[in-house]
């Protein structure tokens, strides 16, 4: 029963890491998104 559990705390662990470690790259992909339609309504009205 203890090994049962000490397993199920591993996958656990394991399944979390892994949801905090996409929610980091769509937290990246997000900011890069920002940051080009930023630069872009920049050069849109430096064009004019």
């Amino acid at each position: 029963m203890r090994s049962m559990l000490s397993r199920f705390g591993a996958i656990n662990h394991i399944m979390e890491s892994l949801i905090l470690a996409q929610n980091e790259r769509w937290r990246r992909v997000l900011s890069m998104q920002v940051e080009r339609q930023y630069g872009a309504i920049h050069m849109r009205v430096a064009n004019g």
